[in-house]
């Protein structure tokens, strides 16, 4: 199972989406998703976290990067 968080950006004056993505949100990722998986009884499956990362131009068409596998879930999570 996949879980991806979607960032986006008008710009990359305060970094880039991805960078967004601190490793706190992915703490708080991880935790909504074992939380999503356990009350579902789905420990067992295989997960992966990915990140869509969205920068905005007025103007220009949107500039999309798919990162998979983005991070890893930890033990604290």
């Amino acid at each position: 199972m996949c879980f991806v968080e979607v960032k986006a950006r008008s710009s990359e004056a305060c970094g880039s989406p991805s960078e967004a993505v601190s490793r706190a949100k992915q703490a708080k990722i991880e935790r909504l998703a074992l939380a999503f998986l356990q009350e579902r009884n789905l420990e067992d499956v295989l997960i992966r976290f990915d990140v869509v990362a969205v920068t905005l131009s007025p103007g220009k068409p949107a500039q999309v990067e798919i990162l998979p596998d983005a991070f890893q879930a930890t033990e604290e999570a």
